[in-house]
């Protein structure tokens, strides 16, 4: 009967350390994609810099053109810029940048835009996800 039992209390054991292990499993599983969700993001946002940088730099002169990026032969993602609008406190560009889904942004397409406001060759109005 001992026997039994001893292997009855190891089993129980077992049982309770994998009971232990699905959470502490689950949260860094969550903390991951978090992680991953956050970095694509920044990318994204990256990319939509760059839509507004060059969409400045051209005076708008090709908007709604996408332009890819790639790192080392992989795809990051890709950019563009929309039409300059002309506001009481200068020009305004929106870029829009979105990841490939690709390993570099470890599989997570995300979009983003941001928007600045130009007057006098000078940003005076900087806006996210507009």
């Amino acid at each position: 009967m001992k026997r039994g039992s001893a292997l009855l209390y190891i089993l129980v054991a077992v049982l309770v350390l994998a009971a232990l292990a699905l959470p502490i499993s689950l949260l860094h599983y969550m903390n991951v994609q978090r992680y991953r969700t956050e970095l694509a993001r920044m990318q994204a946002r990256y990319l939509a810099e760059a839509g507004v940088f060059r969409a400045i730099a051209e005076n708008g002169a090709n908007p709604n053109a996408w332009f890819a990026v790639s790192v080392d032969g992989q795809a990051l993602g890709r950019y563009r810029y929309l039409s300059p609008q002309s506001t009481g406190s200068g020009t305004r560009y929106v870029g829009e940048g979105e990841t490939s889904g690709g390993p570099l942004s470890y599989g997570v397409q995300l979009s983003w835009r941001v928007a600045a406001t130009v007057s006098g060759g000078e940003i005076v109005a900087w806006e996210e996800n507009p």
